[in-house]
This record gives C-alpha cells, structure tokens and sequence, in this order.
C-alpha cells in the first residue's frame, strides 16, 4: 500500500520546476488510512524521490516520546525541588542562623547559642565563632574593667587633691566636682553634676572668670581672690582660684577647669606680717617716745623733786617694757629656730610658782588683786628649765593681772594627774571668745577689745609660752567663756628626763 500511495502522491504532485530542492512533508488520506510522505525533488529535472510512513506509527512514536519527556520534566523538577530543599535545610538556613549569632552575639551579652545536631561544617563554624566572641568577651571586659578602674582612679585622685576641683564643659554645665569644693561652698556635691553654672547659688564668683576665658579662647590661666562668708559652718575662708581653658590636641576646646586652694592661713600670715611691723614699730615707739620725752624733762632745772622721782619711775617703767618686748620676741625666735638649748635641772616646781608669784604681786597690789594659792603636796621635784619655765608662769599671770577687773581673786594650782603635771592660772576677767580660743597661742594675735582702755599686749607672750612647753615635751591649753573669765595652764610628763 505504501508502494501505491508513493506513486500515486509523486504523479499527481505538481511543483515548480524551478523548485528542485525544497523537500514537502504531507499528511494525506488513502484508502482510509493517514500517510505521511516526504517529496525530495532531484537535481534531475523532472525527478522526485518520494518517501511514504503510515502516520499511525509516527503519531504513536510521537505520543511515547512525549510522554516520556514530560515524565523526565517532572522528575527532574522534584530532583531540583530535593537538591534545593536539602541545600536550603542543611546549607542556607544553618548558614543565616550562623549569620544571625554573629550579629546578635554583641547585643545580646555575646551569649552564643548552641550548634546543636547540625553538620559537622557548621558546628565547626559555630565552634569558631564561639571560639572569638568569647575571646572578645573577655577582652571587652577587660577594656570595660580598666576603663572603669581608670575613672575610680581619677575621681579617687580629684577626691584626695588637697584643693577643689570645679570642671565645666562647653555649655556651661557642671561635669565634674569633688567634694572639697563642694563643702567650701556649703553645696552638695550630688546637686552640683550636669547643673549649669549660672544655675547654682553661691557660685556666680566664677561665672565672670569663666566667661572672660571663653570670650577669649586662650589657654592662659586666670587668677581670682575669692572670699568666702562664713556662711553654716561658721569659718570664713580666702580662696584662690585658677581657671584655664582645656583644649584638646586638635585645638578643640572641650572644658574649662577651676582649681580652687584655701589660702586662709596665707592670707592670714600675710596680715600678722603687716601687723607685725605695725605691732613691733608700735612697741618700740612707745616707750622710746615715753623715754625721750621724760628725759628731756628731766634735763630741765625747774623741775621739782617729786616730779623728778615721778619722771624716773615712769622711764623705768617704759624701759622694763621695751626691753620685755625685745626678750620676749628674740627668746620666741630662739626657740622657733632651735637655737636656745634647755638648761633642765631637778627642782621644786612649787617653789619656783611661789617665787613667780612674788614678782607679780607689787602688780597685782596696783589694781587690789589678791592671789590664791591651791599646791598639791607632796612637794613636786621635777626635771625641768628654770629659765623657761618661769618666764611661761610670768607671761600667764601678768595677762591674769591684766585683763581682770580690780579687787578680784586670781587662782594660782598645781597638781598632777595621769602622769602629768599641771600648772593652772585662773582669772575673772573679760574672758574669750570660742572663735578667738583657736587661734589665742598664734604668734602675734592679739584677742580684739571693743574698749580702748583695755590693755593691749604684742601677741608675743602666749607664742612664746607654746613654744616654750613644747620644748618641754607638754601641752598648753585654755578655757574661757566671753565675759566669765579664764584659765590658761600647761601640763608636763612627769616621766620626762
């Protein structure tokens, strides 16, 4: 049959002649059965080559081989759906969990999560990063440690410095502040951080200083007095305050530091100089004036003889003041130098406040001041510088007689207590005030009188008196109440040799 269709198909195709290369494929019907013929013209003119194939058979070879490519397309999808899956399960999300610790570990303490059942790879990229976060960990807390030892370092060096510390920074606030400062101040120090300076009461002394160093933007250092009012604690202070400017080494300005000093004790050193020369030049003038002006008198020949033996007593008298003056400050500069050794030897230290008291008492008469003696017994012999110490009993009973009023008693004791040996004058004079009691043994401080007539001594006497019980090895000491009266003592080892 296929001979017949290939005839038939090749007599009754009609083609171009000039077509002798084109080949036709056709799907024709004969006798009841689909062909498919392939026509191949020839390079003969006229000549064709016909080749004829139920299409039974072709459409069922088709048909298998579809079915078989759709069948290979559909495993090969679940073969790419499983490749997939098992990288996706056992590569990519193992590996974004991995991502995930890596990010997360800071922000959450480095607190590494563990690798689990996975692959061997993975648990050893876990164990890798487990590995450097904890050696971080560790290095983050050593650096976190020191950081925190440096700043307890530094605020425990601003807490110990010997002089406040006030640090601002460029807008003005407080960012650093120890607590010296604050007390000098009367502040507390927890109310004064991250506060503006212009906000704080009591400190305004320094917004001057602070605003001239910013206008200017230098470095230079700013000096400034401060006085301070006593205020609650009842001291009033002389402060000196150093401001600066504090840039960093770019040149950026970053703060501006304050450091404040307590020259109280300076300040008050450089007044009793002052009043030194004061004190000393009124010292000597006086009874050198009193002197001078009485002999001149003297000299004349109208004057009588009363008068004459008048003027004597008086010079005797501004003689005997000058040369106490002159004695008291060379022995108390002795002694401060160390250049006066004592000469100690045993004696009776109630016989030689008896003998003190003899030379006291024709001034003691003058204003109707009677001495009572109270010695404890046995008598004391004791080791001691007659000199000195005699000179120390002097200096407190002539300032008893001083400053009591007349017809009083003064109070002369002795007696010994836990080792020692004390010495006691009291008085019922104009007596002291608490804040004068501190500094009453400085040298060349004298207690302020508001009354003129009152006896004004040079602030030699009870400096020497220190000094010299210190010599000693003993203590001086004073009690007084304003108005009430006084007692001035010192107290002596015993023990001493």
């Amino acid at each position: 049959m296929e001979k017949q269709v290939e005839e038939f198909y090749l007599n009754s195709y009609r083609t171009n002649t000039n077509d002798t290369v084109t080949a036709v494929v056709e799907r024709v019907a004969f006798g009841g059965h689909d062909f498919f013929v392939l026509i191949q013209p020839l390079p003969i003119p006229g000549k064709k080559i016909a080749l004829v194939h139920p299409a039974a058979t072709i459409l069922t070879a088709f048909q298998t081989l579809r079915t078989s490519f759709l069948i290979g397309a559909f495993i090969a999808l679940i073969l790419l759906f499983l490749v997939n899956f098992y990288a996706n399960v056992r590569l990519f999300k193992p590996l974004q969990h991995l991502i995930k610790i890596a990010c997360d570990a800071p922000q959450e303490d480095f607190k590494i999560l563990s690798s689990g059942k996975k692959r061997s790879e993975i648990k050893c990229m876990l164990e890798i990063l487990n590995k450097s976060l904890t050696q971080f960990k560790a290095l983050n807390k050593i650096n976190i440690d020191k950081i925190i030892s440096e700043r307890k370092k530094l605020e425990h060096i601003i807490e110990q410095m010997v002089g406040g510390i006030l640090i601002i920074d460029p807008e003005n606030r407080i960012i650093i502040c120890n607590n010296l400062f604050a007390q000098w101040h009367n502040l507390d120090k927890r109310n004064l951080i991250n506060k503006k300076l212009s906000e704080i009461t009591g400190l305004n002394m320094y917004q001057d200083m602070i605003n001239n160093l910013i206008w200017e933007k230098s470095s230079e250092i700013k000096q400034q007095r401060i006085l301070l009012d006593s205020g609650k604690n009842g001291i009033n202070r002389t402060l000196e305050a150093n401001a600066t400017n504090i840039f960093t080494s770019g040149k950026t300005f970053i703060a501006t530091s304050i450091y404040v000093r307590d020259i109280t004790k300076e300040h008050e050193i450089d007044k009793l100089k002052s009043e030194l020369v004061s004190t000393v030049a009124h010292e000597l003038r006086s009874p050198i004036v009193s002197i001078i002006g009485f002999s001149e008198i003297l000299l004349e020949d109208t004057i009588k003889e009363n008068e004459h033996k008048e003027y004597l007593r008086i010079i005797q008298k501004e003689s005997s003041r000058l040369s106490a003056f002159i004695d008291n400050f060379l022995d108390l500069t002795r002694i401060e130098s160390g250049t006066m050794p004592l000469n100690k030897k045993e004696s009776d230290f109630n016989k030689t406040v008896k003998q003190v008291l003899n030379l006291y008492k024709s001034q003691a008469m003058q204003k109707s001041i009677r001495f009572k003696t109270y010695f404890e017994k046995p008598v004391f012999v004791h080791k001691y510088d007659t000199f000195l110490i005699e000179r120390v009993i002097g200096n407190y009973l002539s300032n008893a007689i001083k400053y009591s009023q007349p017809y009083t008693f003064i109070s002369v004791k002795t007696y010994s207590k836990e080792g020692h040996l004390y010495f006691e004058v009291i008085d019922n004079g104009i007596g002291i005030s608490e804040s004068d009691l501190e500094k009453i043994f400085d040298k060349f401080y004298r207690v302020p009188v508001k009354n003129d007539d009152m006896p004004k001594g040079s602030g030699l006497g009870l400096s020497f008196v220190k000094e010299a019980i210190a010599k000693h090895e003993g203590d001086v000491f004073v009690r007084s109440k304003l108005g009430e009266g006084s007692i001035f003592g010192f107290k002596l080892p015993l023990d001493i040799e």
